[in-house]
């Protein structure tokens, strides 16, 4: 007899279990009855989307679109924007200084 799947070994690595309660409420939150059909994978790229963030390639899982409302740009928030860092270059004495000590440390 098999155990109940909650005494089974996690699929995936380490202590998470691939099963879990995913709660939210908001104006961009769809309204349903039934339960959502996704995985710990998916709250990641979910999230993202919610901030109105673009979700990598890269990132495993879905966006679980079935939980959104449909977009309205009164939802979301326009990323911050990013100001480029001051110019922090080295003049010629700091550099002979870094150089100086980088070269006593052996690392040139």
């Amino acid at each position: 007899m098999e155990p109940p799947a909650i005494l089974r070994p996690p699929i995936v690595p380490g202590f998470h279990r691939p099963y879990g309660s995913f709660v939210a409420c908001g104006p961009a939150i769809a309204s349903r009855p039934e339960p959502l059909s996704g995985t710990l994978r998916d709250l990641a790229p979910t999230a993202l989307r919610l901030m109105g963030l673009p979700v990598p390639r890269y990132m495993e899982g879905r966006v679980l679109s079935e939980a959104l409302a449909p977009a309205s740009p009164r939802h979301y928030a326009p990323p911050p924007a990013v100001a480029s860092p001051p110019d922090q270059s080295y003049s010629t004495p700091e550099l002979a200084r870094v150089e100086s000590r980088l070269a006593g440390l052996g690392y040139i």
